[in-house]
């Protein structure tokens, strides 16, 4: 029987492959995190970004702004009252910041109420950031609400 003896080269030794041995664990265990973009597209989302200030800046010199409303079975949108409900056209975006594939892009559609209806049932996530970009008699709004389902 041959009897080793622990000296500073197996020490060495020991720590390079402990080191080595997290380095391997912590890239197999980063394969499985999934890597979400904000936006596929951001590039060209920050150079247009100077036209959502300016829808942002016009969305605040309305004297109605968009409400939002939150009951057990609908999320309800109502828009300002004086615009007619033909005239608005544009997309609600319900952008969850956890998940991208959750996002749910709709065509605003308000009834001659000015209010629009998206029931709970189409959501699978409970926090929602909602970006509302439309569009009236040629000028641009913008509005974001959050909400939790």
């Amino acid at each position: 029987m041959v009897k080793t003896k622990f000296n500073w080269g197996w020490g060495i030794f020991i720590v390079l492959m402990l080191f080595f041995g997290t380095i391997i664990l912590r890239i197999i265990l980063s394969l499985g995190i999934e890597d979400d973009v904000i936006t596929k597209d951001y590039y060209h989302k920050e150079l247009n970004y100077e036209k959502e200030i300016q829808k942002q800046k016009n969305t605040n010199q309305l004297l109605e702004k968009i409400t939002l409303f939150q009951s057990k079975d609908f999320v309800i949108i109502t828009f300002p009252k004086a615009f007619k409900s033909h005239t608005i056209k544009g997309n609600v975006q319900f952008y969850c910041p956890s998940k991208t594939n959750k996002d749910l892009l709709f065509k605003i559609e308000p009834d001659t109420n000015n209010i629009q209806k998206f029931s709970i049932s189409n959501f699978s996530e409970k926090r929602y950031q909602i970006k509302i970009d439309w569009t009236s008699d040629t000028i641009s709004y913008y509005q974001e609400f959050n909400i939790n389902l």
